[in-house]
């Protein structure tokens, strides 16, 4: 099983022996699979489990060689569930946190396809999922802290698949910072090239800035996006469709520099975290993202730019009472110290609704 390797079943003097391995995730799930049961046996006293039956939103890929144990969110579109994978790493603990379910793959089965329905094991009760808050799109530590105060399910997809999981109408907010590259605005020209014919409301966020994540005391001297490719360090990218990712290639293409060029540039995570992190355990050199994950990493941060991150509002719900709520919070003086505590954020009128009316 994956994860959940390596774990030891037998028995000593007839007594039975489960070795546990040592990662997170890993401990957590050979304990679910193997001990509860056998705790179950034992006691006589047995828990019985849920499934529900749901849509996968997003491609999901799997080997041939182990059972696959995926760590989910949920959330109800119109008259199902959404299924949205969470990051798989056995160390990753908020998969656990933020899991509202476990969906298992087949060791014959190599992955499972955009929109084909699966059986999902539940975690948590349907009456605590149906009551979330959903969001799906870009990575912020922001969205953690939303996360600890409001009844928030979130997926982080980059800012393009948030767009797309509106227009889909598979999340109820979608966390956006795009940077045209004609007039330097941030994501309204994005929303009324993709929702022609629709009004749309954004929500606005926070400003933050972007910039190199470097190792402590930049050894490699790296000041901007240039140096990375003269001095040919290894580098970790975010996923294609995200923000960053965005803002990345539009620097390369304003500079002349050929992205082939940049080793690393296919290697991809899904969060700033993740990028600071690859940074950390010396899989890369550098990357970009934001201040505070340099910081929460032990890392040194090489500023660059200043973005806007907001919030697209699924039309649908736009008047509901948890996206009132939503706004509410963001006005918050509590949001607004939490903020002004992180390193590299501005506020700019939180909460503030931009309604964009469409071209008709």
């Amino acid at each position: 099983i994956k994860p959940g390797k390596p774990t030891i079943l037998g028995k000593i003097n007839g007594k039975p022996v489960i070795g546990i391995p040592g990662y997170p995730v890993s401990a957590y799930l050979a304990m679910d699979i193997f001990m509860k049961p056998l705790l179950e046996k034992m006691t006589n006293i047995f828990n019985v489990e849920n499934f529900i039956e749901g849509k996968l939103g997003k491609n999901i890929a799997s080997s041939l060689k182990h059972k696959e144990l995926v760590r989910v969110t949920l959330h109800k579109s119109k008259d199902e569930y959404i299924v949205m994978p969470l990051a798989r790493g056995a160390g990753i603990t908020t998969s656990l946190s933020k899991a509202d379910g476990i969906l298992e793959i087949s060791k014959s089965v190599e992955g499972i396809g955009l929109g084909e329905r699966v059986k999902i094991r539940l975690l948590k009760p349907l009456k605590e999922i149906d009551n979330n808050l959903v969001s799906i799109g870009s990575h912020d530590i922001i969205m953690d802290l939303i996360g600890d105060s409001i009844k928030l399910c979130s997926t982080h997809v980059g800012s393009f698949g948030g767009i797309l999981a509106i227009k889909q109408r598979n999340t109820d907010i979608a966390p956006i910072h795009m940077l045209d590259e004609e007039n330097g605005e941030y994501n309204v020209s994005f929303i009324k090239k993709y929702f022609p014919d629709e009004d749309m409301m954004l929500v606005k966020g926070v400003e933050r800035i972007q910039g190199l994540i470097v190792q402590k005391g930049n050894p490699l001297n790296l000041k901007e996006i240039k140096d990375i490719l003269e001095k040919n360090v290894k580098f970790v990218n975010r996923q294609r469709g995200s923000g960053t990712r965005i803002l990345l290639d539009y620097w390369l293409r304003d500079e002349s520099l050929d992205y082939r060029n940049l080793k690393g540039y296919d290697y991809e995570v899904a969060t700033h975290l993740d990028v600071a992190m690859a940074i950390k355990n010396g899989t890369a050199d550098v990357g970009l993202g934001i201040m505070e994950a340099a910081k929460i990493a032990d890392l040194d941060f090489i500023p660059l730019a200043k973005e806007e991150y907001d919030f697209l509002i699924n039309p649908e719900i736009k008047n509901s009472e948890k996206i009132k709520e939503f706004i509410k919070f963001l006005k918050s003086d509590f949001i607004k110290r939490k903020i002004e505590s992180l390193d590299g954020y501005s506020l700019n009128k939180p909460g503030e609704v931009i309604e964009i009316k469409c071209s008709r």
